[in-house]
């Protein structure tokens, strides 16, 4: 099977995606003047100076199923 690139757009809110709340000082933000192209999108933003080592995550329940994110049925996720 060809590779398949999925991307997700956020023109108008985060599309259900909200922050997992691994690390207090990171917050999840939809921003509407931002993106590629500039129409929408979702970050991250610390309010530490050095986040060096440090993880989050976006996570939502509107996605369960590779297909869900665009993965054509039959299709194998390698990474």
């Amino acid at each position: 099977m060809p590779n398949v690139s999925v991307v997700n757009n956020f023109p108008s809110d985060a599309q259900g995606f909200s922050d997992a709340g691994l690390t207090g000082n990171i917050a999840f933000a939809w921003n509407g003047s931002d993106g590629s192209p500039a129409n929408g999108c979702v970050g991250f933003t610390s309010t530490t100076v050095s986040m060096s080592g440090t993880i989050e995550q976006a996570k939502t329940s509107n996605l369960k199923t590779w297909e869900d994110y665009g993965v054509p049925p039959g299709a194998v996720v390698q990474t």
